[in-house]
């Protein structure tokens, strides 16, 4: 009865949560374009919709384009840039993100091993700059039921801030699902820790992601 407790208290939605206070339920909702340029080179255009404060206001959005490169089968690198639009009381504020990333798999069984790490320089309006590093992690493998293939995924990834060290970690659990034609659909629950004004807060993420390949 009490680890009951406990668990119910863990999920619980307090009445009185802001924008990523502990236990804010938040969604996010993601659209994605991914063009193939050619056998090795792919150009993914993304945005994103951030809504928080158990999912009654919208808070963050951003812009991206990742130029990848597939240099063997296991090894795919290239440079990005993000443009963000994050709400701060009343106002929003602008951020510039220049990143790269490089992406290593690796196939064993029927499960796939994903590194991705991404270094990112941020430049904010009204505040100071920062480098930020995520490294993440993540296991995948595939199902076949009535002839489509679901592919779950369990992911953990950290981010190294360059002022503020160890200032964050998500850990997701989810699942890739084909809808119509060349559309997939990626629907997840994220648990995510943060450092805020000197202590850690958790978030409830729920999320989906659209993405169409052609």
């Amino acid at each position: 009865m009490k680890l009951l407790s406990r668990i119910l208290l863990f999920f619980s939605i307090p009445l009185w949560g802001t924008v990523n206070q502990n236990n804010d339920v938040q969604l996010w909702v993601t659209e994605a374009l991914h063009k193939k340029i050619n056998p090795t080179c792919t150009f993914h255009l993304y945005n994103e919709w951030r809504f928080g404060d158990d999912i009654s206001k919208l808070y963050f959005f951003y812009l991206q384009g990742i130029f990848s490169v597939k240099v063997n089968d296991w090894l795919h690198a290239g440079p990005g840039y993000r443009q963000i639009w994050n709400l701060r009381g009343d106002q929003w504020r602008l951020a510039y993100e220049p990143f790269g990333e490089v992406l290593i798999k690796k196939q064993k069984g029927s499960f796939e091993f994903q590194f991705r790490n991404r270094v990112s320089y941020i430049v904010r309006e009204k505040d100071t700059n920062f480098w930020l590093y995520r490294g993440r992690l993540r296991w995948v493998t595939a199902w076949k039921v009535n002839e489509r293939i679901y592919q779950p995924y369990l992911s953990n990834e950290i981010f190294l801030h360059s002022q503020d060290g160890f200032s964050q970690d998500r850990i997701v659990a989810g699942v890739l699902v084909p809808l119509i034609g060349s559309i997939l659909g990626d629907f997840y629950y994220m648990l995510r820790f943060q450092v805020g004004n000197d202590h850690w807060t958790h978030q409830h993420i729920f999320g989906t992601w659209f993405n169409l390949y052609f």
